[in-house]
């Protein structure tokens, strides 16, 4: 499979959880207008096979008739299987040559726009804790390593799904700035950056290993290039804890967001993280007063330094 081609399956997988996410929230303008950009990207040599599937032929009737919820259903659970079975094929030596033309991008990339990122993954030597594999739907897949467990820092299966679900678990409606703990593969900022154009993200990296594999492996330009995101190495998430205790409550455009499986590698616990993640979510919960909601963060950030001391 040539490189184009595995990057627009990739980019259909995209446009497919575009489609289905206006459909739930039955946005069916919008749904439309990601369907003609879908049958668009179809075009390519990669979906030869697709688009003369009856699965492929049933949507196109369906989105004409405005069965949207069967357009849904098709997509997610026939089409998308496909395009994941074929990226579920690529072999290891083509995984290995993409990663390699990713890391060379990346770093152009970071020198660029975030010299001072670049600098500090010079030095950043190979980590015991984290270990990946040619496999799953991206380039690689990747675990981290936690006292005698391990566990996926991101689904193989597919990531940008993922990201999509935990983004929306994130209640804001139009924020200015939002600040976010953990890059992980980059699927829920740039889901973040799609979702909220004009706002300003802050990515705040507790696991600099972490992200020296991701842009090792995993082609993340889009990201980087974005002049609305920032990136700040935080070795120990203090920074961010400090930083949404000073702004919860204070300021109603200003939203989070918790990467689990980063601060899970950060602390090394996975009872102090469900603690954090559980605690964080009522933080953000609009009827929570300042006064309360700085006292719930200085808590956690009280437990979460204990903790790191042990």
């Amino acid at each position: 499979m040539k490189e184009d081609e595995v990057y627009s399956l990739r980019k259909a997988r995209q446009q497919i959880i575009e489609i289905c996410r206006e459909i739930c929230i039955q946005r069916w303008g919008m749904a439309d207008r990601h369907w003609k950009l879908f049958e668009t990207e179809l075009m390519q040599p990669a979906f030869s096979e697709l688009i003369g599937s009856i699965f492929f032929k049933e949507c196109k009737i369906c989105i004409a008739k405005k069965n949207y919820m069967r357009v849904h259903d098709l997509l997610q659970y026939d089409i998308d299987l496909n395009i994941a079975a074929q990226l579920l094929q690529l072999s290891e030596e083509s995984r290995i040559t993409l990663a390699k033309k990713a890391k060379k991008q990346n770093m152009e990339t970071l020198e660029k726009y975030h010299k001072k990122i670049f600098a500090s993954i010079q030095d950043v030597k190979k980590s015991a804790r984290i270990k990946f594999s040619y496999t799953g739907t991206e380039n690689i897949s990747i675990y981290v390593r936690e006292k005698k467990c391990e566990y996926k820092l991101f689904s193989s299966a597919n990531p940008w799904m993922e990201g999509a679900d935990l983004a929306d678990g994130m209640k804001a409606e139009n924020p200015k700035e939002i600040c976010v703990l953990g890059f992980s593969g980059g699927y829920v900022v740039n889901e973040l950056a799609k979702r909220f154009e004009q706002a300003k993200i802050k990515v705040y990296l507790p696991n600099i290993d972490i992200f020296k594999v991701i842009i090792d492996n995993i082609l993340v330009c889009n990201i980087l290039q974005n002049k609305n995101i920032e990136f700040y190495p935080d070795p120990m998430g203090l920074m961010f804890f400090v930083k949404i205790w000073e702004s919860v409550g204070q300021y109603e455009d200003f939203a989070f967001y918790i990467d689990r499986s980063e601060l899970r590698a950060c602390v090394g616990d996975q009872i102090v993280t469900d603690r954090l993640i559980r605690e964080s979510k009522q933080v953000q919960c609009r009827g929570l007063g300042i006064s309360r909601a700085k006292d719930l963060v200085g808590i956690r950030i009280e437990q979460y330094i204990m903790n790191l001391i042990k």
